[in-house]
């Protein structure tokens, strides 16, 4: 998986969808030209825009990523259990993996599956919102809300990362 550097981008600029919590960079991969864009979601609970969900365009395909402003575990690798549901709809889990984040070197970031459909798939068909519950590993768990309006008119500005 290629991780977000700024190196790596040959151009990038930036909207915002008007009267939702959803932005997006549009980007270009320097090495291989391919979509490098993302789509990000802030969780109402943190007003500083610093946790938040992104879909990443990498090679094609989808990804997902959670940052946070707070720490999520002890051990850069180890698996954190994510719990998300979609509006009204049943419980789902995904495990994302933890990583320091470049930009404050803070094990804040997870990292989900490549090519994250189930994900995606939640993001994209939400009418309302998603609420997330991260299970920090040793620390209390965090639980989240990320209204979805105008995910998908992000997605479709970004070229739906083809």
């Amino acid at each position: 998986m290629l991780f977000a550097c700024p190196a790596l981008f040959a151009s990038a600029s930036a909207g915002s969808i008007p009267g939702t919590q959803v932005s997006y960079k549009l980007a270009q991969d320097a090495l291989t030209h391919g979509n490098a864009s993302m789509v990000f979601v802030d969780a109402s609970e943190d007003p500083t825009g610093k946790t938040y969900m992104a879909l990443v365009c990498d090679l094609g395909k989808t990804t997902f990523r959670f940052y946070s402003k707070e720490s999520l575990g002890s051990r850069a690798g180890e698996k954190v259990l994510f719990f998300f549901r979609a509006d009204d709809q049943g419980l789902r889990n995904a495990h994302g993996t933890l990583r320091e984040y470049y930009k404050t070197g803070n094990l804040s970031v997870l990292d989900f599956s490549y090519d994250s459909s189930e994900l995606f798939r939640t993001f994209a068909s939400t009418q309302k919102k998603v609420v997330v519950r991260v299970n920090r590993n040793g620390m209390a768990s965090m639980t989240l809300t990320f209204p979805v309006k105008g995910f998908m008119v992000a997605y479709r500005a970004i070229g739906s990362c083809g």
